[in-house]
């Protein structure tokens, strides 16, 4: 694909199998405390938002691959909209070229954690 051609409309996208569609943010450079993150802590993990959801990651059908079973539990608490955190590497093989800066399509394996929106009313 030549820098000249579209990228892939979004809304035509239906994601397959136990894959999520993400959209990788910037890395945090300081933490809440107000630590300073150096480079080499950066860039290993990632952080990207959940713009999409394969059909591969309903909970009933998790349950029946007894190699997927072991992520029913994320599957059942993932998103659209919600952060999580992955591995870079997992951000490399598809995505930016074809779907547009920044996004990205992952195996449900390789979300290490979820980030639980934060609360509105502050508590």
């Amino acid at each position: 694909m030549s820098k000249d051609e579209p990228k892939i409309d979004l809304s035509r996208v239906h994601i397959a199998g136990p894959r999520v569609l993400v959209k990788e943010h910037d890395p945090e450079t300081v933490t809440a405390g107000g630590i300073l993150l150096p480079d080499n802590a950066q860039k290993d993990r990632a952080i990207a938002r959940v713009i999409a959801v394969g059909d591969g990651c309903e909970p009933d059908l998790l349950r029946t691959d007894r190699n997927l079973a072991v992520y029913v539990n994320t599957a059942a608490r993932l998103k659209v909209g919600m952060d999580v955190i992955t591995s870079r590497y997992a951000l490399g093989s598809f995505g930016a070229a074809e779907l547009g800066d920044g996004m990205h399509i992952i195996q449900l394996a390789d979300v290490m954690a979820l980030v639980e929106p934060e609360n509105s009313n502050g508590s």
